[in-house]
């Protein structure tokens, strides 16, 4: 394998990272309707434990390049999609306003670690020519995850419901 073709499966696996890592971030809103109906939540308090997500995102950014700086982004990245993949296990089977705020936090944290931080830094160290369409490459897996993971999940709560009782 040449050079070359060793930078098209870096860019590839960053791209699937971020379209399957942050793309089910936009699919939320498919979900807002039936667990306010389900938990019987209001529309703000609902908007209030989702928006712990992002601000757990920004708040542990720092120390996620903090942590970029020093360890290897590869482990990293694997202890953030890891953090994310418990977070959607677990928020598949959150009962309370409590489990869902603290796996919001979870997988704002997990999101920070295993997406935009270190794939910048990967793609700035493996990349001199062409580092902007690197990143255009790579970026783009956010809104298109974003796009068709809220098609399919759209397509899931329409002909099979949200929970096993609906």
């Amino acid at each position: 394998m040449t050079e070359h073709d060793g930078r098209k499966w870096v860019i590839g696996a960053l791209f699937a990272t971020l379209f399957l890592i942050w793309g089910p971030l936009n699919a939320g809103g498919v979900f807002f309707v039936p667990v306010i109906t389900h938990f019987g939540w209001s529309r703000g308090f609902f908007s209030l434990l989702v928006g712990v997500g992002p601000l757990a995102a920004g708040v542990s950014s720092p120390a996620a390049g903090w942590l970029v700086d020093r360890i290897d982004a590869r482990k990293v990245m694997i202890g953030g999609a890891s953090m994310v993949a418990l977070g959607y296990v677990a928020l598949s089977l959150a009962n309370s306003a409590l489990e869902f705020l603290l796996i919001f936090i979870l997988l704002g944290v997990g999101v920070t670690a295993s997406t935009i931080i270190p794939s910048a830094l990967v793609i700035t160290n493996w990349f001199n020519e062409n580092r902007r369409l690197a990143l255009g490459i790579a970026f783009a897996g956010m809104p298109l995850g974003g796009t068709a993971i809220m098609i399919c999940a759209n397509c899931v709560v329409q002909h099979y419901g949200f929970a096993p009782d609906t």
